[in-house]
């Protein structure tokens, strides 16, 4: 199942907690598994200490720079990151 979610805010929090902005429902993700933040032109991805990790194409990271195409995996769930 495919869905968009547009990221509107400076901040934005992923993970299983009923307190993110995109929650996820995927027992590999943590309660708070990463953060987005939007800086002007630059993306970047931060994990928050996630118990199985933060994969940016492929790779295990605690923090990248997003540009478009750029795949993340967060337990089962994966996702691209799209720049309009």
């Amino acid at each position: 199942m495919q869905q968009s979610f547009e990221l509107t805010t400076p901040v934005t929090l992923l993970g299983r907690g009923t307190d993110c902005d995109l929650r996820l429902v995927d027992n590999g993700v943590s309660r708070h598994h990463v953060e987005i933040r939007v800086d002007g032109e630059e993306v970047v991805l931060e994990d928050k200490g996630s118990t199985n990790g933060t994969f940016v194409n492929g790779q295990q990271v605690r923090q990248a720079r997003l540009v478009d195409g750029t795949r993340i995996s967060l337990g089962r769930t994966t996702m691209t990151f799209r720049r309009d």
